[in-house]
C-alpha cells in the first residue's frame, strides 16, 4: 500500500477566512486572550460606533471602559475561563435594541457573533401583550360563567368531559360538582327526550351548534325538566369546547298544561 503524504491543498476559488467573516451580516469581532481586538468586521464596527482602526490591537476595557460591568463583558470573561460557548442576551437603551451574543472561544483568544434581534423581541413582547388579554378575557368569562343565572356548562369537544358547570347548573339538574364536573356526558344519570342510549348520545354530541331547542330532561330523583338549549363552539385558552346553556321552560310548560286541561 502506497503512503499517501499530506499536503497543503488550496482549491480554486479558496476564500481566506477572514474574507468570509467580512461577508457576513451579523456583526463579528474577535479578542485574542488577553481581550484586545484582532479583527471587527463593518457590522461589528457600526454596533460599536467605532473605526475598525481605531479599535485593532487595543483592549476591550481600555476602549469600553463603561462596559466592563455589563453582562456581555462578563459572558467574554467566562468563556475564555471555562472554554466553552457562552450566549448573551441584552438590551440597549441608547440604541432602543435588543442584541444576542454568540460567544465561542479557544486557546488564543475568541470570537463574537452579534445579532440584532429586536423586530424578534418586539415580536414576541407582541405575542405577550395578546396572551395576556386573552388571559384576562378568560377570567372576564368564568366570572360571568359562574355568576350567571341561566345554566351554564362547558365541554371538551374532543373528550366530551364535562370541565365545568355553573351553580345554576348544577342546581337545575340536582347535581353536586363531583357528580358531573370532570365526567362525560354519557356517565351522568339523565335521561333525554326519554332516551339514554350511547346512538341517541353520539347523535346530540355531534350537533356542536345547537339554537333554541327545547329537550325534556329527567333527572335521577325522577324530576321531569323542560328546557330550552343552545350551544356554541369556543376556543378557550387554545382548547375547543362547547358552552351549553338550559333556560328552564318548567314552569312555563306546566302552566300550559293546566290551562289545557281546563278547557
Amino acid at each position: 500500500m502506497n503512503k499517501i503524504e499530506s499536503a497543503h491543498i488550496s482549491p480554486v476559488g479558496y476564500i481566506p477566512a477572514m474574507d468570509i467573516l467580512s461577508r457576513i451580516r451579523d456583526a463579528v469581532f474577535s479578542l485574542d486572550n488577553q481581550l484586545c481586538f484582532v479583527y471587527i468586521n463593518e457590522p461589528a464596527a457600526v454596533y460599536f460606533n467605532r473605526d475598525p482602526n481605531e479599535l485593532t490591537g487595543k483592549h476591550f476595557e481600555e476602549v469600553f471602559p463603561n462596559k466592563v460591568n455589563n453582562i456581555f463583558y462578563k459572558s467574554y470573561l467566562l468563556a475564555l475561563q471555562k472554554q466553552e460557548p457562552v450566549f448573551a442576551e441584552d438590551y440597549l437603551p441608547i440604541q432602543n435594541k435588543w442584541y444576542e451574543k454568540n460567544i465561542y472561544p479557544s486557546i488564543t483568544g475568541l470570537t463574537v457573533v452579534i445579532r440584532d434581534v429586536t423586530e424578534k423581541k418586539l415580536k414576541e413582547q407582541r405575542e405577550k401583550t395578546v396572551s395576556e388579554k386573552l388571559h384576562e378575557m378568560d377570567i372576564k368569562f368564568f366570572k360571568t360563567f359562574h355568576d350567571n343565572p341561566i345554566a351554564l356548562s362547558l365541554r371538551d369537544i374532543t373528550t366530551h368531559e364535562i370541565i365545568d358547570a355553573n351553580e345554576a347548573m348544577l342546581d337545575l339538574l340536582g347535581f353536586t360538582k363531583s357528580e358531573f364536573i370532570g365526567k362525560k356526558l354519557i356517565q351522568i344519570p339523565l335521561v333525554i327526550d326519554g332516551k339514554k342510549d350511547q346512538a341517541y348520545y353520539n347523535d346530540f354530541l355531534s350537533e356542536k351548534n345547537i339554537h333554541k331547542e327545547e329537550k325534556t330532561i329527567e333527572t335521577t330523583a325522577g324530576k321531569k325538566i323542560h328546557v330550552l338549549v343552545n350551544r356554541s363552539i369556543l376556543d378557550l385558552e387554545g382548547r375547543e369546547v362547547a358552552l351549553t346553556s338550559f333556560v328552564d321552560l318548567t314552569n312555563i310548560r306546566e302552566t300550559e298544561k293546566k290551562i289545557k286541561e281546563k278547557r
